[in-house]
């Protein structure tokens, strides 16, 4: 089922972000990796994930929202993408993300995916970063 509903400034931040993934980390993070998923496409993945709950999880107004104009359509746009709420009762989960890539081609293609990853791969990976 394609529903391709996503924001295109959202597609392009994705984009700017798996693209800066991709020029600073390694391809992989082992040489015996199955390979399947660049480290880049994961990195992006956790980090869209934790920007919408973080920014779901703020309720910035008045002057404290300020060092956030520039950013804040497009977290808005980010977390509405994602369902997440502005109260931080809905965070976004790891199936929500693969629910939306199952739907949306343009997200796949915006970072350059051949398979979905499972949602188990994507929380690996998230404790796999934060270690480093």
């Amino acid at each position: 089922m394609e529903n391709d509903e996503i924001d295109g400034k959202v597609i392009l931040l994705i984009a700017c972000l798996h693209a800066t993934n991709k020029s600073q980390t390694p391809l992989y993070s082992s040489r015996f990796s199955p390979k399947k998923f660049t480290q880049a496409q994961l990195r992006t993945l956790v980090a869209i994930r934790d920007s919408a709950n973080w920014w779901a999880s703020r309720r910035p107004s008045g002057r404290a929202a300020e060092p956030y104009a520039d950013v804040k359509p497009h977290l808005d746009a980010l977390c509405q993408v994602f369902g997440s709420d502005r109260t931080g009762h809905h965070p976004v989960s790891y199936r929500r993300i693969i629910s939306l890539l199952e739907r949306s081609a343009s997200l796949r293609v915006a970072l350059e995916l051949t398979a979905i990853p499972d949602y188990s791969t994507l929380c690996r990976a998230a404790k796999r970063f934060e270690s480093e």
